[in-house]
């Protein structure tokens, strides 16, 4: 763990300079989010297939004051779990039912994946906090999604403040992050399914076994998280089973393993077919990001060779001097 200044450390000086500092770049970022994420959002009427869907289904439920089932046209429609319903619930009940109303969740939802990834490097990487909030904002995946009446920026928010948690606490030790890694997934479960828990899962494991850091696995396997995790998610997911039987074949069985494992609803892609889509969503950033990856990509193969030719040498000389 790195040693870092902390507030009491600091003198007068520096903390109100670090203070008006913080005050300039929340401001700045403010004033960008509010013009990226909410500028515009009824300029234009729900579009697709999901954005009028998820709007009825959350009208629907406020209708009949029902935070439990999903339902459209009268009908359970149990494909998506509830979060971004419930949040487009509070936004018709205090902006009325409007299109601006609907995919209001998603531009509060970017905005708080802002504010996160710019409190996380501000604590853990100062220097870079300002760089790495306007980055996230002004993409264009972030934008677009912003915009949208849809369950993806929820879970985009969700996992991504989620992961910062875990690192945060990976690098810190400090459990109250660890909670906050367990909440966010949780949140995120009831955004999207179980996709949530398993992607973090595999990352997690796979950033551990590339640092071959395999206690950091039980470290994260922290019974009060797990606990906390089931607290928040699975409080609808029995509420939403005991009310509607059918629910964990249409929702877990065919929207969730039988979706993964199978072209159900034929939409078949390549296995490349989400490198192009990361590309465009990351612009105007694309060039830099890939810049920054080929950069790292040829420092871990410089040293990656060093260490081999170092091994090398030594290998070299333990032999010669027992011959």
């Amino acid at each position: 763990m790195r040693p870092r200044d902390s507030p009491a450390t600091r003198s007068p000086q520096m903390n109100q300079g670090t203070n008006l500092r913080t005050r300039t770049d929340v401001l700045l970022l403010a004033a960008l989010c509010g013009f990226l994420f909410f500028y515009g959002l009824g300029s234009f009427g729900l579009v697709g297939a999901d954005e009028p869907r998820y709007a009825q289904v959350s009208r629907e439920m406020l209708e009949r004051s029902d935070w439990v089932t999903p339902t459209l046209m009268g009908k359970p429609w149990l494909e998506k779990p509830v979060l971004y319903y419930w949040q487009a619930m509070v936004a018709f009940r205090v902006a009325g039912m409007t299109d601006k109303a609907a995919r209001l969740p998603a531009a509060l939802d970017a905005a708080l994946l802002v504010a996160a990834i710019y409190f996380f490097l501000r604590r853990f990487r100062p220097g870079s906090e300002l760089d790495g909030a306007l980055i996230t904002a002004s993409c264009v995946g972030v934008i677009g999604f912003a915009h949208a009446a849809a369950t993806d920026m929820p879970l985009a928010a969700c996992f991504s403040i989620a992961l910062l948690a875990w690192y945060a606490w990976y690098e810190s030790e400090r459990r109250i992050y660890l909670a906050a890694f367990y909440v966010f997934v949780a949140l995120g479960t009831l955004a999207k399914g179980p996709v949530a828990p398993a992607l973090a899962a595999v990352i997690i494991v796979l950033f551990l076994a590339i640092k071959r850091d395999w206690g950091g696995i039980w470290g994260t396997l922290w019974v009060p998280g797990i606990v906390l995790y089931l607290a928040v998610a699975l409080p609808w997911y029995a509420a939403v089973q005991l009310r509607n039987p059918e629910f964990f074949r249409v929702f877990i069985l065919e929207h969730n393993l039988a979706r993964f494992s199978q072209d159900v609803y034929h939409h078949r892609q390549p296995f490349w077919f989400y490198v192009p889509v990361f590309l465009l969503a990351m612009m105007p950033w694309t060039l830099v990001l890939m810049l920054g990856v080929a950069e790292r990509v040829r420092m871990i193969w410089g040293e990656g060779k060093r260490s081999f030719s170092s091994s090398e040498d030594s290998y070299s000389e333990k032999a010669f001097s027992e011959n």
